[in-house]
């Protein structure tokens, strides 16, 4: 008797949780990406992945990032979500034990991408606004990224870490929200789910969390290091940068 064909599987899409030390940004491929955030693929045209990261408007624009700065940050104010184009893999441009890949289905993903174009500023007034290019509000902090304005407000109760986790729950994953602040908080719940990660991250340092320090993340593609404003390279070390001092860190997420 001759064998049935196997059932043919479901199509699915992978969503990206990136950890960069107390950031978490949220990704998919370009190819992946729905008609609301095609604008996005076609501003980065040689991005294999595209990651989006939310932050304090006011800290990630300000040319002086001190301690009264980041300190202002803790208080409510306008938002910026800050895109990443990623031109090698995900493992290799944060490291492989700092992403983890989620699969989903169709319709889980369009959620998730929804989500996203949902908190970019005019992004969900209407079918037609919702398919318009957006433009960028500042050219990002290295080569291979852009800041856009935000619908949501920043506050020390709704970092880039808790955004990280709405986007998990409009995937449709049963995560808490609430008071999730700390990139512990959303890692932890995220490696819960059905994730899957190359190895076992390290235990993150005590150090502060909830704090985007996009000039001091090493993302490995060509040449450079991110700290000094140009594009970071291979021999960079993967994944996200230790702690600096509160004079020297640039950070706010």
């Amino acid at each position: 008797m001759p064998l049935a064909d196997p059932a043919p599987q479901p199509e699915q899409i992978v969503m990206y949780l990136a950890r960069r030390h107390w950031h978490i940004d949220v990704g998919f491929a370009a190819r992946d990406l729905g008609p609301s955030l095609a604008f996005i693929a076609r501003r980065f045209p040689q991005a294999k992945y595209l990651f989006f990261g939310f932050g304090d408007r006011h800290y990630l624009l300000s040319r002086g990032k001190g301690t009264s700065t980041l300190a202002g940050a803790l208080f409510p104010g306008p938002g910026l979500i800050l895109v990443t184009s990623v031109e090698n893999s995900p493992a290799q441009a944060f490291g492989d034990a700092h992403v983890l890949e989620f699969a989903l289905s169709v319709p889980r993903a369009a959620a998730a991408q929804r989500f996203v174009r949902g908190a970019l500023a005019t992004g969900d007034a209407s079918v037609a606004e919702a398919l318009a290019d957006i433009p960028p509000a500042a050219e990002g902090p290295y080569e291979g990224s852009a800041y856009y304005n935000a619908v949501g407000r920043y506050s020390a109760l709704h970092t880039c870490n808790t955004w990280a986790a709405e986007a998990l729950k409009s995937a449709g994953f049963k995560v808490r929200t609430h008071l999730v602040v700390f990139a512990g908080q959303t890692w932890r719940q995220a490696s819960k789910v059905n994730a899957r990660t190359l190895h076992e991250a390290p235990a993150p340092s005590s150090a502060l969390q909830g704090v985007l320090a996009p000039e001091n993340v090493f993302l490995n593609r060509r040449a450079g290091d991110c700290r000094f404003g140009t594009r970071p390279s291979s021999s960079s070390p993967a994944g996200p940068p230790q702690w600096f001092s509160a004079g020297e860190a640039d950070s706010s997420c």
